[in-house]
């Protein structure tokens, strides 16, 4: 738990302090942020599209079934995010 501590301290919070100032305006930081998070939402509706297309092929069920479960959690974790307003957000608005 104090490593984690530690962690935070050194690492993360150094690097959070320039990026609070560039909140309000578009900057490479917001734009990326943006930007990621649309195609996290497109990756995941990419993954269940292979999914459905891959469903008859000749693989270990073991794979199958794991890439399957996979794909649903990050799917679900988009529609969480997109209903919250968390996908395409803009921190410059």
């Amino acid at each position: 738990m104090l490593i984690r501590k530690l962690a935070v301290l050194v690492f993360i919070l150094p690097v959070m302090k320039p990026l609070e100032s560039e909140l309000g305006l578009i900057s490479p930081f917001t734009v990326t942020v943006m930007i990621t998070s649309a195609a996290y939402s497109i990756a995941a509706l990419a993954g269940l599209w292979s999914v459905l297309h891959w469903r008859g092929a000749a693989i270990n069920r073991y794979s199958y079934w794991f890439a399957s479960l996979h794909t649903l959690y990050h799917s679900a974790a988009s529609a969480y995010l997109d209903r919250h307003g968390m996908i395409r957000r803009r921190l410059w608005a």
